[in-house]
């Protein structure tokens, strides 16, 4: 009798001899199909799932991690419903993750990718901290670089700290900005041009250990963004003594510009 197995992302039972056997940390082993082990959505595929019950504060995560090897190892991300993509600026997959609501069992998940995903200097791992709506995200556009170029200043100047705490240096695909950028140009640093969420291109995976820190900075990086900024940018509606919005706005941009350079330091220090 020919033994059979059930591949872990298509669930097509086929015969053992016809699949590749992965080690799991959470299963003693699954298999995959050979369709499916080296399978690649388009790049521009999103992963819609998602995971966990969301936080009171209602953010969402989600990431885009970029291998430089399709080894046959990394194909137990299907376990943890991830889409493998293509993506031709790296040699590996990028497999993005789902939708996260809040990063219980995020650490451990980083782990295993520390022993199984294989990574360059060519590779990163994008981080998306949502949710948002096109009203809010057009407020951050409009005042993108009171908001963001004091960070990239900041951070310019202190490039170790920034390696530490990010997993690399500024490179092009995840660039300084200057008072000229477009808030909407794909290779910034920190990037608007998504109607749901701020993508913090920057970021890149080292360890489990640095880029949970990397996530828990970039997420109160978010969170002084909403309780700083958006939340006060219609404060003229209930306040009459507020007679120029766009100045007033431009200060609340700069009052958050300040927190977030604190934030970073908190982290680096």
């Amino acid at each position: 009798m020919k033994t059979t197995a059930t591949c872990i992302n298509c669930q097509n039972e086929l015969e053992v001899t016809d699949m590749h056997r992965i080690d799991s940390p959470s299963k003693n082993y699954m298999y995959v199909c050979c369709n499916c082990k080296n399978h690649e959505a388009s790049y521009y595929d999103e992963n819609p799932i998602t995971a966990h019950k969301q936080a009171s504060h209602g953010l969402s995560w989600s990431i885009e991690l970029e291998t430089s090897q399709r080894n046959m190892e990394s194909n137990w991300l299907y376990q943890y419903n991830f889409l493998p993509t293509s993506d031709g600026s790296i040699d590996g997959t990028e497999w993005k993750s789902p939708i996260y609501r809040n990063l219980s069992g995020l650490q451990k998940l980083f782990r295993t990718i520390e022993s199984k995903c294989k990574f360059d200097s060519r590779t990163g791992t994008h981080l998306n901290i949502g949710t948002y709506n096109a009203d809010k995200m057009d407020m951050l556009k409009r005042f993108y670089h009171s908001l963001f170029l004091p960070l990239c200043n900041h951070l310019q100047a202190n490039p170790d700290k920034t390696e530490q705490i990010f997993g690399r240096y500024f490179v092009h695909y995840a660039s300084t900005i200057t008072d000229c950028t477009s808030p909407t140009r794909h290779e910034n640093f920190i990037n608007l041009q998504h109607s749901t969420h701020i993508e913090y291109r920057l970021c890149n995976f080292v360890n489990a250990e640095q880029y949970m820190k990397c996530i828990k900075m970039c997420t109160e990086f978010t969170k002084a963004i909403n309780n700083n900024f958006i939340a006060h940018f219609n404060d003229d509606q209930a306040d009459n003594s507020i007679t120029d919005i766009t100045a007033y706005r431009k200060h609340k941009a700069q009052v958050t510009a300040n927190k977030l350079i604190r934030i970073f330091d908190k982290y680096t220090n």
